[in-house]
């Protein structure tokens, strides 16, 4: 009896240490007083590394880990050179960022989908907790003011800022009156964000559960993270929840598929005319790309910068280009942040290796590699509006498919 209770509390503390790698990887990527204090937080993931390095250490001498690494990380001491830039603490901070990531997806192993699943499921119900609460005026006020006193952030250019109690972050926004109603950021710097990270994880179930019916693209989990992404009113992620709903529905089994996939594509088109933060606000941003630096508009000056270093790009540090021009350096599209930041290099090989990371993942689960192009054609619908790539969780989603290989599948 002794030996069961021991083996169960053993079995207890390494789930809770696993969800809390993945907890501390969310928050280290996506929450605001993380971001702005990552010098400090990303020391920390030493206190989770050196426990996985010592339990074993073989799994760092991965040649893709390895030679990945090296190359992301030489990269940053390239631009060190030509730029002279005094880059010690950054390329530190970013090498700890790639082992981390990889530790933790290593460690957990196949387990890590469920988990950051399981993760995110939680963070969306604690949000419509926050979220409900945010029309009870007499109490969000001072949670607000609780949360900007506790955990204190420098604002943008802007003196914009998003306050967070950790577990939740506040939309101003809807606190100050300047919108109708709030938009669920979860634990995140902004709703666009948080519903990134519930694409992704609604992406990654579907490819575990790989549903054949409209009751499995819909079951208890799809409802909550599908419901959270919709309390976010995020243009991106409504068009990537559907682009993903389309896809999925194609797996369906008989006729059956052909009739649901035209119902998502005849909803989602409703849906984009008629709802005032898709086609409006996309026609509006792209009819002011030219004077304002939006989606578009960032677009349009990123490409400027792209083509003068095409191939290695001008640094992630953006004083290089704009000095102390704060206003010039807001340009919130991924896409071409990262090839005007790193060239197509850099870019060509981050995007590739998450194809292949989620190929592996396909091919374990019998699907066509359509779904594997499908994964990261979501990821660019998202880093079109968001700044995802210098997270440490896409940066980990590169390794995400060793965890399906025949080295990784046979350790555990």
């Amino acid at each position: 009896m002794k030996k069961n209770n021991y083996t169960y509390e053993n079995k207890m503390s390494y789930k809770f240490y696993n969800y809390t790698l993945v907890l501390y990887m969310l928050l280290l990527s996506g929450n605001p007083f993380f971001n702005q204090n990552i010098d400090l937080f990303g020391s920390f993931t030493l206190i989770f590394f050196i426990p996985i390095f010592l339990r074993n250490p073989k799994i760092y001498f991965n040649k893709t880990f390895l030679l990945s690494l090296l190359f992301f990380v030489g990269f940053e001491v390239f631009h060190s050179i030509i730029f002279s830039l005094d880059y010690s603490k950054t390329i530190i901070k970013i090498a700890l960022l790639y082992i981390y990531g990889y530790s933790i997806i290593i460690y957990i192993g196949k387990s890590y989908i469920n988990i950051y699943v399981k993760s995110m499921t939680i963070i969306a119900l604690v949000s419509f907790i926050f979220y409900a609460i945010n029309f009870i005026h007499t109490i969000i006020h001072p949670l607000y003011n609780l949360a900007d006193n506790l955990f204190p952030l420098k604002g943008d250019y802007q003196n914009y800022k998003t306050p967070t109690l950790l577990i939740y972050t506040f939309d101003p926004n809807y606190i100050m009156g300047q919108t109708q109603f709030p938009r669920n950021a979860g634990i995140f710097w902004e709703a666009g964000a948080f519903g990134s990270f519930l694409v992704i994880a609604y992406f990654l179930y579907l490819l575990e559960i790989k549903p054949g019916s409209i009751r499995g693209l819909f079951d208890r989990t799809s409802k909550i993270l599908i419901l959270a992404i919709i309390t976010t009113f995020s243009t991106t992620c409504f068009v990537a929840l559907f682009f993903v709903l389309i896809l999925f529905s194609f797996k369906m089994k008989g006729f059956y598929k052909v009739f649901v996939s035209i119902f998502f594509i005849l909803l989602g088109y409703y849906l984009f005319i008629n709802l005032q933060f898709l086609k409006p606000k996309i026609e509006q941003q792209f009819t002011e790309a030219y004077i304002s630096a939006n989606r578009f508009g960032a677009l349009l000056l990123d490409l400027k910068d792209i083509k003068e270093r095409p191939l290695t790009g001008w640094s992630r540090r953006t004083e290089v280009l704009f000095g102390n021009d704060l206003i010039s350096s807001h340009r919130p599209n991924g896409i071409t942040n990262l090839l005007r930041s790193y060239g197509f290099i850099y870019t060509f090989l981050y995007w590739f290796l998450i194809y292949k990371s989620f190929e592996k993942i396909t091919t374990k689960y019998n699907l066509s590699r359509i779904y594997a192009i499908a994964g990261l054609t979501t990821i660019l619908i998202l880093a079109f509006s968001q700044l995802l790539f210098e997270k440490v969780f896409f940066r980990s989603i590169i390794y995400l498919g060793l965890n399906y290989t025949s080295y990784y599948m046979n350790r555990k």
